[in-house]
């Protein structure tokens, strides 16, 4: 996976450091590569105009806070992967308000950097994966993101998505289940597979997504769906 990568900062001697650790994470990974470019602060408006995957950003910078910074990039991009980079651990707290991914302490540079692209692996496998429908006549890809629900009516599948879109294909749910390439969904029934990200309530018979839509839940699976949804909460 390549990813792009933006590196922001008030120091050109603090990004070449982020710079060579990337290049030298990206020499151990076999799965992951990046594509880097840099900013210093006084040239955010134009890294505004362009679009990465992950953002290391400073947040004690003159130009503009990092803080700011950040929720201006999560305007325009709320897919966006950020990691606050800074001296100041006591503004760790303050940075998970913008639903960052990790704060990286330029004091402890290369250990929180190796935590933080932990995190960043598993990020980008829950936003970023994807899911392959083919018909007859089409084969397309889907954001695992986008998709709501499964549902599966005999051998038809039906992939329902967050825009109201409904796609069909011909599969089982045994087929599906063998397929799926994504831990965030939960099997409420022998006839839906959600995505426990639009679950809101979970219910002894039904399930409420955040739409307002009900499913039913198999009443005797009940305790260990609630099992399950409770630890996706916890991982998020």
């Amino acid at each position: 996976m390549n990813i792009t990568t933006f590196i922001i900062d008030d120091s050109n001697n603090d990004i070449k450091t982020l710079s060579s650790i990337l290049k030298s994470f990206q020499h151990d990974s076999n799965n992951i590569s990046f594509h880097v470019k840099t900013f210093l602060d006084t040239e955010y408006e134009a890294m505004l105009l362009e679009i990465a995957v992950l953002y290391f950003i400073d947040i004690d910078m003159p130009a503009i806070s990092g803080f700011d910074l950040a929720r201006k990039i999560k305007a325009n991009n709320n897919k966006a992967i950020i990691i606050f980079v800074s001296q100041h651990s006591d503004l760790v707290f303050e940075s998970y308000r913008l639903e960052t991914c990790y704060f990286i302490r330029k004091s402890n540079l290369v250990d929180d950097f190796h935590f933080a692209m932990e995190k960043v692996t598993h990020t980008l496998y829950l936003k970023y994966s994807t899911y392959c429908i083919t018909t007859s006549s089409s084969l397309r890809s889907v954001n695992y993101t986008d998709i709501v629900y499964f549902e599966i009516n005999y051998n038809d599948l039906y992939i329902h998505l967050s825009n109201g879109e409904v796609l069909k294909e011909r599969k089982t749910m045994k087929k599906l289940l063998s397929e799926i390439s994504n831990s965030n969904f939960i099997q409420i029934h022998y006839s839906f597979y959600v995505n426990s990200q639009n679950i809101n309530i979970i219910e002894e018979n039904q399930v409420r997504l955040i739409s307002g839509e009900i499913l039913p839940i198999t009443k005797s699976k009940y305790s260990t769906i609630r099992k399950e949804y409770l630890k996706h909460l916890s991982s998020r």
